[in-house]
């Protein structure tokens, strides 16, 4: 017993020292080395809040072909001046990785389908769906693209070498908190995982389809009723492109196309990541006859999912032929949004169906070979091994045909398998180049030379330029099809369902100094209907109505009227939907603080009003009763819902149609019956409602990247709505994911803000430091600087190469 007694502590020692210097898994988590994860000298108060150290290395040192200078601004903003684009986008690549390095690894892994390599087998489902849509081969093969212009390419490899040098400098303790908490390492970056960055944004903003809820809804409702729930265009809307454009080509003939009378159903609930319907974005451009000074202004603002770090880095960039601010995507070189001397940029989503399904029908049970046009063709194998973390890697073969990947094999209750045909996979474009070019421009001549090489995702590009020019092109890859296609699953085997070109360039939509003077899109369609391409896709219905009312005005606009826009909390939605539903309120419920407030609503979502949330609640409960049918629907297979503009006109139009009548009561009631009940169940909820104002009610948050509640800004009343200029969308983590508005003039004059900070460290005062501005509608001026205006204004750090 003594002796068991003694040997005690050392075998308690030895267990601890595994423990300790061993990844733990407690259910599907996976702990850390805790003695490394702890350690004073290694662990996570090695990341606490100090004066970062921008030094560059001596081994990236030696690769810079001139001098570079760097000044930190007082929100840690680099500016970068170089003798040559190369350095500056060597410089970038350094600078961006020393302060997002994880969430620059951990979104390339993520398009990639490498997730499970860093957090476990709890990921191989998702790195195969990955995989299996296509994302790692397109990233490839755009690579490869990119290679075929090699001074571009420079550039790109540029950057990488930035990054790289970054990571050759970190070690135990000072490698990044994130990576202490998954015990993991930042791989050496290439070129591939820049390609990565742009499929991640494509498969985000321009992978948007419903085809499979499509088809079984239009099998369940009939053609003809389809069409009258699903029309394609709201007549209420005002497209991107002004009605006065005119097309002045000859259009593309797609292979004709007659729709069934009876399309297959039974498909099954999609695989691939679904892109939030939240995702959009407002800009716009007005004329100096709109203007208060007589130059153009030009407004964007990115509306994505809102995380810790953003999903923006700002940065200035000053070489002989760039000189230009604003914000680039962190695993990428070059500015995305901004502006220049004599230029400024922006985007917006185009909302175009770019992605589609289609059934494989095969030869035989092997599954080698498939039908296409009466010829027999043999699939092609790519095999992908998946790497896991503490496990053995998976590999998985996925069949490719013509058309694209086999994602779904024997699927859903029709057992189909289903091929994906998406622009993306094509990869024969040049987006960063695109974004280098307008880095450089000085004219609207140049603004149309960097479009051409830009294919997904489809972004609709607003121009301005200090000579007096404004634009909008939507721009990027778009197919050549019928009417209908796209819509629903079609058979592969058959032309007619098929497409096969894109549209040119020259015939793409764009508008230059139209006679309304000014352009706008806020994701609504494109054009009207005289465009003589057919287009399908999921757009905005408000917000674009908003800007285009605002801008119509007859005034001169000023910076301060552009900001009191982009911070406006006017929903049209709202606007439109209320006065159906206050009508039929007979004397009964006349009287009810609630009523009455609604009454005097301006349909302004503001963070301390009450009446947005009546108005949410009651829209809500009454969107139910009207569509009890398609919720029951969707309990069997999913399906797609009726949109709410459609839903505001049968209201309106058609109270006595029989989707009125709710199925599960024996009456039968009509549009009115309906308002009154839902404004009763309403009130029920009210009454159990902890909610005080909208800012309770809808509460915004900013989430880290991996969801960790320490490392986030949770529970934010901020004023907003997704139907709103304004589109902040609680708790769903969406909105406005930077603001800039531009005054151009012989020097412009620009202001913007993000929420969230420059620096990925989530102990770094400039990790959130944003946030609140952003909040408030408060905005920061946006330096363009020449080099000497240093020595006036000490910056917060410097760094360069000289010795």
């Amino acid at each position: 017993m003594k002796r068991f007694v003694g040997i005690l502590p050392f075998v308690i020692t030895l267990f601890l020292i595994y423990i300790l210097n061993n990844p733990q898994q407690m259910g599907s988590t996976s702990l850390p080395k805790l003695g490394y994860f702890l350690s004073p000298y290694t662990g996570f108060m090695q990341n606490g809040e100090s004066r970062p150290d921008f030094t560059f290395p001596s081994e990236l040192t030696e690769q810079f072909k001139a001098p570079v200078h760097v000044y930190f601004d007082d929100r840690l903003v680099p500016h970068i001046y170089a003798e040559n684009d190369e350095d500056a986008f060597r410089a970038q690549g350094y600078i961006q990785a020393h302060l997002r390095m994880w969430q620059m690894d951990m979104t390339t892994r993520a398009a990639g389908g490498q997730l499970a390599e860093v957090m476990g087998a709890r990921l191989i489902d998702r790195d195969k769906n990955q995989r299996r849509l296509g994302l790692l081969y397109a990233a490839e093969k755009t690579e490869e693209t990119w290679k075929q212009d090699p001074a571009q390419y420079a550039l790109l490899q540029a950057f990488a070498d930035g990054v790289n040098g970054y990571i050759a400098t970190l070690n135990e303790r000072t490698v990044p908190l994130e990576y202490k908490l998954v015990g993991h390492w930042p791989k050496s970056w290439s070129v591939l995982q820049c390609a990565l960055y742009v499929k991640t944004m494509a498969q985000r903003l321009n992978a948007r389809e419903d085809d499979l809820q499509a088809t079984n809804t239009i099998h369940w409702l009939g053609v003809r009723q389809f069409a009258e729930i699903f029309p394609e265009i709201n007549p209420l809307d005002k497209p991107v492109i002004p009605s006065e454009v005119t097309w002045d080509f000859t259009p593309i003939q797609p292979n004709p196309m007659t729709l069934p009378d009876s399309i297959l159903g039974g498909l099954p609930s999609p695989v691939h990541p679904a892109s939030p319907g939240f995702d959009g974005s407002n800009n716009w451009a007005v004329s100096g006859a709109k203007s208060t000074t007589s130059a153009p202004i030009l407004c964007n603002d990115p509306h994505l999912g809102l995380t810790l770090p953003s999903i923006w880095f700002e940065i200035s960039l000053h070489t002989p032929t760039i000189n230009a601010h604003g914000v680039a995507l962190p695993g990428t070189p070059g500015i995305v949004i901004g502006f220049n001397q004599k230029t400024a940029w922006g985007v917006t989503n185009v909302g175009q169906d770019v992605a589609d399904w289609y059934r494989i029908r095969w030869t035989d049970a092997t599954k080698t070979h498939y039908l296409m046009d009466g010829d027999t063709l043999a699939v092609f194998y790519r095999r992908e091994e998946i790497a896991v973390k503490s496990g053995e890697p998976i590999v998985d073969s996925v069949k490719w045909t013509k058309i694209g990947p086999i994602v779904y094999e024997d699927a859903g209750n029709a057992h189909v398998d289903l091929a994906y045909r998406w622009i993306s996979l094509d990869s024969d474009g040049n987006e960063l180049k695109t974004f280098m070019q307008l880095d450089r421009s000085g004219n609207y001549q140049d603004y149309r030379e960097a479009l051409k090489s830009f294919c997904a995702p489809a972004q609709n590009f607003v121009f301005a330029t200090n000579q007096g020019d404004i634009g909008l092109t939507v721009n990027g890859h778009f197919p050549v099809k019928s009417p209908e296609v796209g819509r629903f699953v079609f058979p592969a085997e058959e032309a007619q369902y098929r497409w096969n070109n894109t549209i040119p360039f020259e015939q793409l939509p764009t508008v230059h100094n139209p006679d309304q003077g000014y352009v706008a899109s806020a994701n609504q369609r494109s054009t009207d209907e005289t465009y003589p391409y057919y287009y399908n896709g999921s757009f905005e219905d408000y917000r674009g109505r908003t800007i285009n009312n605002y801008l119509d005005s007859p005034e001169k606009f000023s910076v301060d009227d552009m900001k009191r826009f982009q911070l406006s909390s006017y929903s049209q939605f709202a606007a439109d939907a209320l006065p159906i539903l206050l009508s039929p309120m007979d004397e009964s419920m006349e009287g009810s603080k609630e009523l009455e407030t609604l009454q005097m609503w301006d349909y302004h979502f503001e963070a301390d009003a009450v009446a947005p949330i009546y108005f949410t609640l009651w829209w809500r409960h009454l969107y139910q009763l009207v569509w009890d049918e398609f919720t029951a629907k969707s309990k069997e297979e999913p399906i797609i819902f009726p949109e709410n503009f459609l839903t505001i006109q049968w209201l309106k139009e058609r109270p006595d149609d029989p989707f009125m009548d709710v199925k599960s009561t024996k009456e039968i009631e009509t549009a009115p019956d309906l308002i009154r009940k839902s404004w009763l169940e309403t009130v029920a909820e009210l009454d159990s409602l902890d909610a005080k104002n909208w800012g309770e009610f809808a509460p915004l948050n900013i989430n880290h990247l991996a969801n960790i509640p320490a490392f986030s800004r949770q529970h934010i009343a901020a004023n907003g709505h997704a139907t709103a200029l304004n589109a902040t969308n609680g708790p769903a983590s969406h909105g406005p994911s930077w603001r800039m508005i531009v005054q151009l003039g012989s020097t412009p004059n620009a202001i913007g803000v993000y929420p969230g900070g420059q620096d990925g460290n989530p102990a770094s005062a400039y990790y959130d430091q944003m946030v609140d501005s952003w909040v408030s509608g408060n905005y920061y001026p946006l330096l363009l600087v020449d080099q000497d205006y240093w020595q006036s204004h000490p910056a917060l750090f410097t760094i360069t190469t000289e010795k």
